[in-house]
C-alpha cells in the first residue's frame, strides 16, 4: 500500500525530482524491512527452578543459541533477555542437565532444570582416550576443579592431598615451592623411583626428584619442586590411574601409577573471561620453646656439678671461633647472664602472599581457545625467602572440516626462588680446600644458636659471624644467597583425522623444556680459606628436554547389543639432560649479586680459583608399541585387555625390551532383571583386574662398568674401576591384582567405591654390596635384579548428597580412606646372611619384614639414681635375627645400646592409612567448605629432639621442657634423666657426646594426626547489585589453610617426609635428623569476577 502510494506521487513530479524521490523511497523501504525483526523481538522474562524441589536456581547461564547474546539468572532464579520468536534459549548450570526451549508467541513458563545425579556417566580421561565412568573396569579416581580450586597453593601436587583414595601426598616443608612426596598405592621399590607419571594434556612432565641443590652447600638449601611452575588454576580435572588395567597402557612409565591432568579449554559459545585476586598472610603452624639464657646456664652448671666438675659454665671455654679483629676476644659469664636472644624468632617472621589469575575463553563454530595468565608471589616465613612465579597458557582447537581437527597446548613459566638457608651453621667446610665458614639457618636457630650470644657486638658489627652461632649473620642476604631461576616451556601440537566412520587417527608431538640456573654465593664475612677471608660462589646450570612423539588410532562401533572399541599406537620418549656446575673462590671483593664472579673484574689475581667441578651429559630413550581393546555386551558385561612393549636405553641391548599385559572384566549388576525390584540401588558394578608393569627408574648406564682418574703414587694419575656394571640388568616388574565394587544408592545420591589391591614387585632393581676383591674403589655396590616385595590394602571412596536444595541448602560430603601394608618377600642370599638385611641408619629392611623398620634399643625409663635404662636382649638369639628381651633393665650406655637394639617390625615411617573428608555447603548465594586430612600408623624417630634433650659439651640449645624436669635427689619422680656434662654415664666410663640415650625408643613417636586442612566461605553478589554490563558473577571469599592439627607428636609437625635420592625417599621416611621449616597456616581473602 505504501509502495502504491509512492508510485502515485511519482506521476506528478518532474523527471529529476521523480528519480530522487524514487531512490529515497527504496532506501526507506529497505530500512523498514531491516528493522522489522527488531520490532518483532520481545523481552522474555521467566524464572529457573529445580525440577525436583521447585527452588529457584541462581547463576544459570542463558544463551541465545548460535549467538553470543546471553545472561545469568539472579539470586531468585529470575532472568530477562531480548529474543525473537523461533529463536532457541539454552540453559546450562553445573550439576544440572542442559535444557533448550524454542521461543513462541506467549510467555515462557518457569524453566525446570533436572539435576544431573548420574555421576557415573561422566567421562574420565585415561591413556590415549576417554571412557565413561560407568564402563571403566580399572581403578580410576577423579578430582574435579570444584574440589581442587578451594585451596591456595604454590604447587599442583600439594593441592591433591586428601582428595582421592590410593594417593598419598606428603609435604616436605612450609617453604614456598618446596617438594612433596607423592605415592600411589605404597612404596613399590627399595632403590628405584616410586613417583607416579604426570601427564598434562597428553604431555609427560619431566620430574627431577632430586631437586636442583648443590652438594657443596652441605644440605643448606631446600630442593625445588619441579611441578611448582605449573599453574593450578588452569586445571579442569585430575584423573588418578591406579591399577594395572588403567596404567599398563603406559608401560614402564606407569608402574607407579599415572596422574592425568586436563587443563581448561575454550568453548564454541559466548566468549567468557574471568579474573581472580587473592591476598593473605602465613604463620608457622607450630613453633618450639627453648631454654632462655639463664635457664640454659643453670642447667649447664647443674650438669657440671652432677659429675663433680668444680667449675661453672664459662662461654670463653666454649667452642668459640672469633675470626674478625673488630669483635671482642671473649664473652664473659656476666655478659651471658644479661644477654638473651631468641634466634628462632630472629629467623622466622610472618609471611605474605598474593596471586592474580586472568583468563579468556571462547570461539566460533570451528575454533575454540583458552588463554590465561598467572602471577604468584609469596614471601616465606623465613626472612629473605621470596618465591615468585609467572605463567602463561594458551589452548587452541581448530576444526576446519568435519573430518579434521588440530590444535595446540602451550604453557610458558618463569620461577624466581630466593631460597631460605635451612641447614646447620656450625663451622664446617663450605666447598673449598682448608676453608671454614657457616651456611646454616633454620636448624641452627633450633640447635646451635645459643641464647646468650648477641647478634651484634659493641661496635654494631655482627658478633662472631663465622662461629656458627649467629644465624642472623649467616642468613643475611648481604652475606649469603641461594637463588634458583627456572624457565619452562611445555608444548604439544596434535592433528586428528576421521577418515571413515568410527575411526579416529591422532598424532602428537610434545616437548617439556626446563632450564634451571642456581647461583650460590657466600661472602668473606662468613667464610675463610687458610684463615683468610675468602668469598665463594657456585653456579649450577641444568637443561632438560623431554620430547615425546605418539601416533595412535581409536576405533569404536556399536552393533546391536555389542560395543567394540580399540586403541593402537606407537610412542617415542626421550630425556636429554645437560648439567654443569662451577666454582669461584678467593674473590677479590664481595660481589653484590650472585654469579658476578663470571666478570673478570671480580676474579682478583692468579691465586683465585675458578674451576669446573663437574657436569652431567645424560640421555634416556624409550620406544613403545601399545594396543588396547574393549568389549561390552548388552550394556552390562565388560571386558578389556591391553598390551605394551617397551624398550629402554637404561638396559643392555640384550635385555632392553619387555612386554606388559593387563586384563580386566566388569559386570554391571543393576542391568540384570533380578535387580529391578531393588529400587534403592541405582547402580552396582563389580570389577576385577590383573596386569603387569615395569620400572626402569634408576641411573643411566648402570649396566656398564665405568672408570675414573685417580691420583696414585706420588700424585701420578691413574685409571681405576669406580663402578662395576651388570650387563644382565633388566626391568623391575610388578604384577597387580585389583577387585572392586562400585554402587549408587537412591538415584546415586549416595555413591560408594570399594577396592582391594595386591601389588607384587619382583626382580627389584637393588643396589647390592660387592666384595672388595673386585677392585672397585669408589662405588662398592652393583645394581642387580633381586628381591620381591608386596603392597596391599583397601580403598574406599564415598559421596553423599545429604540435602538437595531443601530451603535453598545443598550439602555434599566426600570421604576417602586408604590402607597400605608393605612386606618384603625376598632378598638375596648374601643380604639374608646378615640377620639385619639392608641397613640404612636406624632402619633395617629384611626378608619377611616391613620396609624400613626401625632398629632401636627399647627404652625402659630411668633408675633410682637418675640414669637412663634400656631392656636387655638375648645376645645369642640376636645373632640369628631373633630379638627377645630377657626382662632385665640395663644402663643406656652407648655400648649397651649398640648391643641391645631391636628390630621393631611394625614400626616404620610409612603410614598404614590415610584419607580425607570434604564437606561443601551451598545456600542461595553463600558457599562454605571444610576439608580434613588424616594419616597414621607410622612413626617418627626424632633425632633432633634427642640432640636438644642432652647438654653434651654446651654447644647447642636445650628444649624448655627439660628445665626443672630432670632427675635430682630432691626430684626422684622426674621422667627425664639427670643432666651430666658431656653426657657421661659415670665419671669413669662411657664418656663422650651422644653416649646417653642415643637411638632408643624414647624418641620414637607415633605420628598419627588429623588436620583441618582448609575452611573456605564465599558470597556471590546478587545479580541486581552488579550494574556493570558484561559482568555475570562476582564472588568474595575468605579462606584458612592448615587451620589446626590434632596429634600426640610434640615436634613441629607430624607430616614429615624425607626427600633426596630414591633410596632416601624409600628407606629413610620417619627418620628426622634435623628440623625442617614447619608448614604454614594461611589466611587469605579473595575476589572472583566472571564476565
Amino acid at each position: 500500500m505504501v509502495f502504491a502510494k509512492s508510485r502515485e506521487l511519482i506521476t506528478f513530479t518532474t523527471k529529476n525530482t521523480m528519480i530522487f524521490r524514487y531512490r529515497w523511497l527504496i532506501i526507506k523501504n529497505i530500512l523498514w524491512l531491516a528493522v522489522l525483526p527488531v520490532f518483532s523481538q520481545n523481552n522474555i522474562q521467566s524464572v529457573v527452578r529445580d525440577a525436583k524441589t521447585g527452588e529457584p536456581i541462581p547463576g544459570v547461564t542463558i544463551i541465545l543459541k548460535g549467538t553470543t547474546t546471553g545472561t545469568v539468572s539472579d539470586s531468585e532464579g529470575n532472568f530477562s533477555i531480548t529474543a525473537a520468536k523461533g529463536q532457541i534459549l539454552r540453559f546450562t548450570f553445573i550439576g544440572y542437565r542442559a535444557f533448550e526451549t524454542v521461543i513462541g508467541e506467549g510467555p515462557i513458563p518457569a524453566i525446570m532444570l533436572e539435576e544431573q545425579v548420574e555421576e557415573l556417566e561422566e567421562v574420565v580421561v585415561r591413556g590415549y582416550g576417554t571412557q565413561k565412568q560407568r564402563d571403566v573396569t580399572g581403578a580410576i579416581s577423579r578430582i574435579d576443579n570444584s574440589s581442587y580450586s578451594l585451596q591456595t597453593i604454590a604447587s599442583l601436587d600439594q593441592g591433591m592431598q586428601g582428595l582421592a583414595s590410593g594417593m598419598q601426598v606428603s609435604q616436605g616443608s612450609g617453604t614456598p615451592g618446596s617438594s612433596s612426596r607423592v605415592v600411589i598405592r605404597g612404596t613399590g621399590s627399595i632403590n628405584s623411583g616410586t613417583e607416579p607419571l604426570y601427564i598434562i594434556d597428553g604431555i609427560p612432565v619431566y620430574q627431577n626428584v632430586n631437586g636442583n641443590t648443590f652438594e657443596q652447600t652441605g644440605g643448606a638449601a631446600i630442593g625445588q619442586n619441579p611441578l611448582a611452575d605449573i599453574n593450578p588454576n588452569d586445571i579442569q580435572s585430575i584423573d588418578i590411574l591406579k591399577d594395572a588395567s588403567a596404567t599398563a597402557i603406559y608401560g614402564s612409565r606407569g608402574a607407579n601409577g599415572v596422574i592425568i591432568i586436563t587443563t581448561k579449554n575454550g568453548s564454541k559459545e559466548k566468549t567468557k573471561a574471568s579474573f581472580s585476586y587473592k591476598k593473605g598472610m602465613t604463620t608457622p603452624v607450630r613453633t618450639l620453646q627453648f631454654a632462655n639464657n639463664r635457664e640454659w646456664l643453670e642447667m649447664a652448671d647443674q650438669s657440671m656439678s652432677n659429675i663433680s666438675y668444680p667449675a661453672t659454665f664459662d662461654p670463653n671455654e666454649h667452642t668459640f671461633n672469633s675470626n674478625l679483629t673488630t669483635q671482642p676476644a671473649e664473652w664473659s659469664r656476666l655478659r651471658a647472664m644479661y644477654t638473651n636472644v631468641d634466634y628462632l624468632d630472629e629467623y622466622l617472621n610472618n609471611g605474605s602472599l598474593q596471586e592474580i589469575n586472568a583468563s579468556v575463553s571462547g570461539g566460533t563454530e570451528k575454533m575454540s581457545s583458552y588463554l590465561s595468565f598467572n602471577m604468584y608471589d609469596e614471601k616465606g616465613i623465613s626472612k629473605g625467602n621470596v618465591f615468585k612465579k609467572y605463567g602463561l597458557r594458551t589452548n587452541i582447537d581448530y576444526e576446519p572440516v568435519r573430518w579434521l581437527r588440530t590444535g595446540t597446548r602451550f604453557t610458558a613459566s618463569y620461577v624466581d626462588n630466593k631460597r631460605p638457608i635451612t641447614g646447620n651453621s656450625v663451622t664446617s667446610n663450605t666447598g673449598g680446600k682448608n676453608d671454614k665458614g657457616t651456611i646454616g639457618g633454620f636448624w641452627s636457630a633450633n640447635y646451635s644458636a645459643l641464647p646468650f650470644y648477641p647478634v651484634y657486638d659493641d661496635d654494631g658489627n655482627y658478633f662472631d659471624p663465622r662461629s656458627g652461632h649467629n644465624i642472623v649473620a649467616s642468613t643475611d642476604r648481604a652475606n649469603i644467597r641461594d637463588d634458583v631461576m627456572q624457565y619452562r616451556m611445555i608444548g604439544l601440537t596434535y592433528i586428528e583425522l576421521l577418515p571413515v566412520k568410527h575411526l579416529k587417527l591422532r598424532g602428537e608431538a610434545a616437548i617439556d623444556y626446563v632450564h634451571t640456573d642456581q647461583l650460590f654465593w657466600l661472602s668473606g664475612m662468613l667464610r675463610t680459606a687458610n684463615d683468610v677471608s675468602s668469598p665463594l660462589a657456585f653456579e649450577n646450570q641444568e637443561l632438560n628436554r623431554t620430547p615425546n612423539y605418539v601416533c595412535y588410532a581409536n576405533y569404536g562401533q556399536t552393533l546391536g547389543i555389542h560395543d567394540f572399541s580399540a586403541t593402537a599406537g606407537i610412542e617415542m620418549n626421550e630425556v636429554l639432560r645437560r648439567r654443569h656446575y662451577s666454582k669461584a673462590e678467593n674473590l677479590s671483593v664481595d660481589v653484590k649479586e650472585t654469579g658476578e664472579f663470571q666478570n673478570g673484574d671480580n676474579t682478583g689475581d692468579m691465586d683465585n680459583i675458578i674451576s669446573l667441578l663437574g657436569g652431567v651429559l645424560d640421555n634416556e630413550r624409550r620406544f613403545s608399541n601399545f594396543i588396547r581393546g574393549n568389549y561390552k555386551l548388552n550394556n552390562r558385561y565388560l571386558i578389556e585387555g591391553s598390551l605394551r612393549r617397551d624398550g629402554s636405553s637404561k638396559f643392555d641391548a640384550s635385555n632392553r625390551w619387555a612386554t606388559f599385559v593387563a586384563g580386566s572384566a566388569g559386570w554391571i549388576i543393576t542391568e540384570e532383571k533380578f535387580m529391578k525390584p531393588i529400587r534403592p540401588v541405582s547402580f552396582l558394578k563389580a570389577r576385577f583386574t590383573i596386569g603387569a608393569a615395569g620400572n626402569d627408574k634408576i641411573q643411566s648406564n648402570r649396566f656398564e662398568s665405568t672408570y675414573a682418574t685417580w691420583p696414585t703414587y706420588e700424585g701420578a694419575q691413574g685409571m681405576l674401576l669406580d663402578h662395576l656394571g651388570n650387563p644382565f640388568l633388566t626391568w623391575e616388574k610388578s604384577i597387580q591384582k585389583d577387585a572392586g565394587i562400585e554402587a549408587g544408592i537412591l538415584k546415586n545420591r549416595i555413591t560408594i567405591a570399594f577396592s582391594y589391591y595386591n601389588k607384587k614387585t619382583t626382580d627389584m632393581l637393588l643396589d647390592t654390596p660387592i666384595p672388595l676383591s673386585t677392585g672397585v674403589a669408589i662405588d662398592d655396590e652393583s645394581t642387580l635384579n633381586v628381591g620381591d616385595m608386596r603392597n596391599s590394602g583397601i580403598e574406599i571412596d564415598a559421596t553423599t548428597i545429604n540435602t538437595d536444595h531443601i530451603n535453598g541448602l545443598k550439602w555434599v560430603t566426600r570421604i576417602n580412606l586408604t590402607t597400605n601394608h608393605t612386606t618384603i618377600l625376598a632378598l638375596t642370599d648374601a643380604i639374608d646372611e646378615n640377620p639385619l638385611g639392608i641397613t640404612n641408619g636406624i632402619t633395617v629392611t629384611r626378608t619377611g619384614g616391613r620396609l624400613a623398620a626401625f632398629y632401636l634399643a627399647e627404652y625402659a625409663g630411668i633408675d633410682d639414681q637418675g640414669y637412663e635404662t634400656i631392656y636387655e636382649i638375648d645376645q645369642e638369639k640376636a645373632k640369628d635375627g631373633i630379638f627377645e628381651k630377657t626382662g632385665n633393665k640395663i644402663r643406656a650406655t652407648q655400648s649397651n645400646i649398640d648391643k641391645n637394639k631391636i628390630v621393631h617390625e611394625k614400626k616404620t615411617g610409612l603410614p598404614t592409612y590415610f584419607g580425607g573428608i570434604t564437606n561443601t555447603f551451598n545456600y542461595k548465594n553463600i558457599d562454605f567448605s571444610v576439608q580434613v586430612y588424616f594419616q597414621g600408623g607410622n612413626y617418627i624417630y626424632d633425632e633432633a629432639e634427642e640432640k636438644l634433650s642432652y647438654i653434651d659439651i654446651g654447644n647447642h640449645n636445650l628444649l624448655k621442657s627439660v628445665y626443672n624436669n630432670t632427675w635430682t635427689p630432691e626430684n626422684t619422680d622426674a621422667k627425664l634423666p639427670q643432666l651430666r656434662w658431656n653426657d657421661q654415664q659415670t665419671p669413669a666410663t662411657d664418656n663422650g657426646g651422644g653416649a646417653l640415650g642415643s637411638q632408643t625408643t624414647r624418641f620414637l613417636h607415633r605420628a598419627d594426626f588429623i588436620r583441618m586442612r582448609n575452611i573456605t566461605a564465599g558470597y556471590r553478589l546478587p545479580q541486581k547489585w552488579i550494574q556493570k554490563p558484561g559482568i555475570s558473577n562476582i564472588r568474595l571469599y575468605i579462606s584458612v589453610q592448615n587451620v589446626f592439627t590434632i596429634t600426640r607428636y610434640k615436634g613441629y609437625d607430624p607430616e614429615f617426609v624425607n626427600l633426596g635420592d630414591e633410596t632416601s625417599r624409600n628407606l629413610s621416611q620417619g627418620y628426622l635428623t634435623q628440623y625442617r621449616i614447619p608448614l604454614v597456616r594461611t589466611f587469605l581473602i579473595g575476589l572472583d569476577i566472571n564476565f
